[in-house]
């Protein structure tokens, strides 16, 4: 029974977090943070003590709803019916025989009066319709309701078109605007009943991105709320390896940054490949982009080195995918992908299509993967020894007299990798990027820490291939790692070298920062994220 831990049957029993037992590491806007024990332990000890205050036994934990009648609320009889019928307002007409002065009289009354009477018919609507506004489903893009007043005689003559009386009633009373920013409001108040908030998504979208829209955050917004119970029990949920499928971590987190699609996918697409070729007796690197069939689409300029290479696929597909990016090549038989510079008549060529014909293709490959958004999840405990040839993840120490740095001697407990794509255009952002990373963080399950890695498109091609491998290699396997095994037949032996292709992966891809370049401190003319440590690199093409 090695490597087996058998639990307690009882049905009652629970886990219980336990202060000498566990090893807690406190961080400060991303650094590791060495707090005070006993103020630890008092602070401890009051949320405990402020947790068991509010406990009532012996009570139910809803209150009974009780049954309602329905109201029609909508129906309003005007106030006119109730005058006197000297007046000769409401349903009540003026004979035929009277002067053309009396019925002037009356349509006057009944015209002063319908300004208050439409007033309180809205009033009535807006009453009657107040389930549509605290609801995330699309009930229309109107937050302010309005009705027609009935029940007056002869009222058609009284407007100059009665027959678009409810466009025009609706115009004036709302635009397109305020009817956005009221349904946001609504939405936000529907949101902190849950304790959630889309506040800091909101104004860094805005900053991000100028021509962001109103409708796009209220279907943010609508889609958490219309899949909260599940996004909220299964928040610690993990996944099935044996089938194509995410934890329910990365559903919540997809939400809370308008991710739209919540599917187990590779982020990267191998039909990218990088070449070594020779030109003129020196080795040079570019990357070709292949169709599913082979057939190749589109070829980037040469460069010196393949890190250039990598970093010049990143920039490629953030530009790629937009048509205006493309010109016509000066022999007419291709296209250009060019990267227009802050100086506006200079631009430099980043490759061109191999025809004419395959512009429409390249377009299509570059937009699917360029804002490939999303993240992969690695639980470091499933990497664990099966075998006695499985290596092991490597445990990080300080060195003698060193104790600046958090060490890591179970590097499986606990522990899991966030591994996200380096090119996407909201991703290139650093206030995104920590915006990213915050809610990560924060969304992870309170006892786990979270490695979190950004990789280039050629890094996380490498990893998808070593992961998509190993989680294939699990699922077959899964049967025959009920315990730790000495005898590795050749299935077991296939997994073997997946896992220890993996952990070797794993542990080799580094972060990509956002470029940053210096500036001269009294002309910055550019959005280009600051130079800041363990955040950004210095350089350029």
């Amino acid at each position: 029974q090695k490597w087996i831990l058998n639990l307690a049957s009882d049905e009652f029993r629970s886990a219980q977090f336990s202060e000498s037992f566990s090893k807690v590491t406190f961080y400060k806007n991303g650094l590791p943070y060495f707090a005070n024990p006993f103020v630890v332990e008092s602070l401890l000890k009051e949320k405990q003590a402020a947790q068991l205050q509010h406990r009532l036994k012996g009570h139910d934990k809803d209150l009974p709803v009780p049954a309602g009648d329905y109201k029609s609320l909508e129906d309003y009889f005007p106030v006119q019916n109730e005058m006197p019928a000297t007046y000769r307002v409401g349903q009540i007409r003026v004979p035929e025989s009277a002067s053309q002065e009396r019925k002037a009289q009356s349509r006057q009354l009944k015209a002063w009066m319908l300004f208050f009477e439409q007033i309180l018919a809205n009033y009535l609507s807006q009453l009657a319709n107040s389930h549509k506004l605290f609801s995330w489903q699309d009930g229309g893009g109107k937050t302010y309701f309005t009705q027609q007043v009935t029940g007056i005689a002869d009222i058609e003559a009284l407007f100059v078109d009665h027959g678009n009386l409810d466009a025009s009633l609706n115009t004036i009373i709302e635009s397109d605007t305020s009817a956005e920013q009221r349904k946001n409001k609504f939405l936000d108040h529907l949101l902190a009943r849950f304790c959630e908030s889309f506040t800091d998504y909101s104004l860094l979208m805005y900053n991000l991105d100028g021509e962001l829209t109103q409708q796009h955050l209220i279907a943010d917004k609508r889609e958490f709320l219309e899949h909260y119970p599940q996004l909220s029990r299964q928040r610690g949920q993990g996944f099935d390896y044996r089938i194509a499928d995410i934890t329910g971590y990365q559903k919540r987190v997809y939400r809370l940054l308008g991710i739209d699609e919540l599917s187990s996918r590779d982020f990267s697409w191998q039909g990218f490949s990088i070449e070594n070729i020779d030109i003129e007796g020196e080795q040079q690197w570019q990357f070709v982009l292949k169709s599913d069939a082979g057939k190749a689409l589109f070829v980037s300029i040469p460069c010196e080195s393949r890190d250039s290479i990598e970093a010049l696929l990143d920039l490629a597909l953030s530009k790629g995918g937009c048509s205006s990016n493309y010109q016509a090549a000066a022999d007419g038989k291709s296209y250009e992908l060019v990267q227009h510079c802050a100086d506006k008549d200079s631009r430099h060529i980043l490759g061109n299509t191999v025809s004419e014909n395959t512009l429409l293709e390249t377009l299509g490959y570059f937009q699917e993967y360029a804002n490939a958004e999303g993240f992969h999840v690695i639980e470091h405990i499933l990497l664990r020894r099966r075998g006695q040839a499985d290596h092991f993840m490597p445990a990080q120490f300080n060195e003698a007299g060193s104790c600046n740095c958090v060490t890591v001697a179970d590097p499986y407990s606990f522990r899991f990798s966030i591994i996200l794509p380096a090119w996407p255009r909201r991703f290139q952002d650093l206030r995104f990027r920590q915006f990213v990373e915050d809610t990560l963080r924060i969304e992870a399950p309170a006892h786990t820490q979270a490695k979190i890695c950004w990789l280039s498109h050629t890094q996380m091609q490498k990893l998808e291939k070593s992961y998509n491998k190993w989680a294939g290699q699990l699922s077959d396997q899964v049967e025959n790692f009920s315990t730790c095994h000495d005898n590795e037949s050749q299935a077991t032996q296939a997994y073997t070298n997946s896992l220890n292709e993996l952990i070797e992966t794993l542990h080799s891809v580094t972060t990509i920062y956002p470029l940053a370049r210096l500036h001269d401190c009294d002309h910055i003319d550019t959005d280009a994220p600051p130079i800041t440590l363990n955040n950004t690199i210095l350089g350029t093409f």
